[in-house]
């Protein structure tokens, strides 16, 4: 067949195929150009085209519709939780303001709080007063506010308690420790805390609230700032600075604390408090332990606190309150435990004393104090007693050394006279005698010896002649120090087999004669002072079993030879002073042995005149032979020495007494 386009060519094509074909198919038509090329037939086409699959349009919609739908379904189920979270929130603010109104008028109506108080933002009183409307609109503790008129008194607790914890608590320690503000009865804010006794017994006491009486109204609160580990410290610490840094953080007890009528004990010791002192306070008649102590109280203490008559316990120790100690105090009759020590009042003790004869416990150390200790005869029940560092003058009674229950007795650092009472028959009881710093005279007198119970006896920086008495039954000290005074010459007291010693000083006391040998049986001594005195002869080679002592004052006598080579097993020195003296040898050994000295001083100094007479690398100062003054001024030791071995603690109970010294009392006044 011969066909023409429409531009005049011609092409000619032919059907292949057998003749029972059909004629009308073209899928096998073959073209044939006038080149006689064949061009592929219409299948042959068809089957090198590939194929795409294509979803019919109806599946395709449906797809699209159904995934719109979720979405649709998704966004409205998400629009109707946030709606009902938006309304339940909306019902809780609304319940909470609710609430809030209502509790605010209730404590207005009873005179809680004052109105400016509680609109206050971020005021205690305010925190408060939301926290008991949130827990009500959570419908924690319902029992209790829905009988509001019934629970009056407890809702009035729990809110007072509330305040405390905000205007005290502001690292937020009490909650994990006595778990304050959980939705429980606050009788149960609560920690137990496990201590052992002087007697090794392990006890325990509850901290927090805790203590209420039958009809649930609180009765005992011991609070505390505490810490659990190193790492809380330091984020408290830090949150310290930055609270500092921005804003004068004032802690003061709240007014609200009037509230908690019930109480009979409230120890507030350590909460770094500060303001004068908590006027709420002097309305709970029912109090019998108060104890404010190592807080940052000032100001005078009020008159109206003697009109808590049934107090037998009151603690003010380390504070800032200055002023006359109120007369009043001593219409406090059942006081058992008075300590005012660390402040800076004044007054009269004679006056605050006068009818607080069930005194078990005194101590109003580090005052400017006056009066004598005159009162001490009719106090049959003292058993401590501390007056250190006042004013007081005046002879010491004889009750002092014979009193029947006294354990301790301080009354270093004052002005008393006169001459130191004789004991009279044995005393069993008395354990440490401390008067340093007086003016007391006389000789010691050899009774002293029936004090066998003696731990400690200090009659330093006094005005006592005469001689050291023989001291031979008081095997039980631990402290003994008679520097300073004005004894005639006489040999070292015989102490041989005083093996408890730990501390033992006779500085100045013209002590003459050798150092005995028996020196070295006084295997607990830790320091030795024999400074300004007269001996003379070698230093023993004994000394070389006093294997803890730390401090060896020898100095400024007249002891000659070569240092003991048993020097060197003494490998707790820190402190040595040996110069003033005509000693010889080389202290390499020794200085080889301990790494470095807070003191060492030596006649290692060459002159002119005179060659060093001891070789010392390791000493911190050398002295130049027969210069008796070198060491002074290097040398200046405030012994104070109650402080070094009694531990004062501010809590009401008193139960540390230090490392150095054994427990004298249990947990409870």
């Amino acid at each position: 067949m011969m066909s023409e386009d429409p531009k005049g060519t011609v092409h000619s094509f032919e059907i292949e195929g057998g003749a029972n074909e059909d004629a009308g198919s073209m899928d096998n038509v073959r073209i044939n150009d006038d080149a006689g090329n064949t061009l592929p037939s219409v299948e042959e086409a068809r089957q090198t085209i590939p194929h795409k699959r294509v979803a019919p349009p109806a599946k395709k919609n449906r797809v699209f519709c159904f995934a719109f739908m979720g979405l649709i379904i998704v966004a409205l189920v998400v629009a109707i939780v946030v709606l009902a979270l938006d309304l339940k929130d909306a019902n809780n603010r609304a319940a909470i303001q609710s609430h809030k109104e209502t509790l605010m008028s209730f404590l207005l109506e009873k005179e809680i709080s004052t109105g400016a108080s509680l609109r206050l933002p971020y005021s205690p009183q305010s925190q408060a007063l939301s926290y008991l409307a949130e827990e009500q609109a959570s419908n924690g503790m319902s029992y209790l506010y829905d009988e509001m008129a019934l629970n009056e008194q407890k809702i009035i607790e729990r809110y007072a308690l509330a305040v405390l914890f905000f205007a005290l608590n502001d690292n937020g320690d009490w909650n994990p420790d006595y778990s304050f503000l959980t939705p429980k009865d606050y009788c149960s804010w609560k920690k137990r805390v496990y201590t052992i006794n002087n007697r090794g017994q392990v006890v325990y006491r509850d901290t927090g609230v805790s203590l209420c009486n039958g009809e649930g109204h609180v009765t005992e609160l011991i609070l505390g700032r505490t810490t659990s580990d190193c790492l809380e410290s330091l984020l408290v610490f830090f949150l310290l600075l930055y609270l500092l840094a921005h804003a004068s953080i004032v802690r003061e007890v709240p007014y609200e604390i009037r509230h908690l009528t019930q109480l009979q004990s409230l120890q507030l010791t350590a909460n770094d408090i500060s303001g004068d002192f908590p006027s709420g306070i002097l309305n709970l008649p029912n109090l019998k332990i108060l104890a404010l102590g190592n807080n940052k109280f000032k100001g005078t203490i009020p008159i109206g606190l003697g009109d808590l008559t049934q107090l037998s316990a009151l603690v003010l120790s380390n504070n800032s309150f200055e002023g006359n100690v109120p007369t009043s105090l001593a219409q406090l009759s059942a006081l058992t435990n008075l300590q005012l020590f660390g402040n800076s009042l004044s007054g009269n003790l004679n006056q605050l004393l006068t009818n607080l004869d069930y005194l078990k416990y005194l101590d109003v150390q580090g005052n400017s104090l006056t009066g004598s200790l005159d009162w001490l005869n009719r106090m049959n029940l003292l058993e401590h007693l501390d007056v250190s560092d006042n004013q007081i003058t005046g002879q010491i009674p004889g009750s002092l050394v014979n009193h029947p229950t006294l354990i301790l007795a301080d009354i270093h650092g004052n002005s008393l006279t006169g001459t130191l009472p004789v004991p009279t028959g044995t005393n069993a009881v008395l354990q440490l005698l401390i008067m340093n710093g007086n003016k007391v005279g006389g000789t010691v007198p050899g009774e002293i010896a029936s004090l066998f119970k003696l731990a400690v006896l200090d009659i330093s920086f006094n005005e006592f002649t005469g001689q050291l008495p023989d001291m031979n039954l008081l095997r039980q000290l631990q402290f003994l120090v008679t520097s300073e005074n004005s004894f005639s010459p006489q040999p070292m007291p015989d102490l041989h087999g005083f093996t408890e010693l730990k501390y033992l000083t006779m500085k100045g006391n013209k002590i003459s004669g050798t150092i005995p040998d028996w020196i070295g049986g006084l295997t607990a001594l830790t320091w030795l002072d024999l400074d300004a005195n007269l001996l003379t002869g070698t230093i023993p080679s004994q000394i070389g079993k006093i294997s803890k002592l730390d401090t060896l004052l020898l100095n400024r006598n007249d002891l000659n030879g070569t240092l003991p080579a048993e020097m060197a097993g003494l490998l707790e020195l820190k402190n040595v002073l040996i110069d003033g003296n005509d000693l010889t040898g080389d202290t390499t050994v020794l200085c080889d042995k301990i790494e470095k000295f807070e003191y060492f001083i030596s006649d290692c100094k060459s002159t002119d005149e005179e060659p060093e007479q001891i070789s010392c690398r390791c000493c911190t100062k050398c002295c130049a032979t027969g210069d008796v003054g070198c060491s002074d001024f290097e040398w200046s030791v405030e012994l104070g020495l109650s402080g070094k071995y009694l531990t004062r603690d501010s809590d009401f109970n008193m139960t540390d007494a230090g490392a150095d010294f054994s427990k004298l009392y249990d947990d409870n006044p």
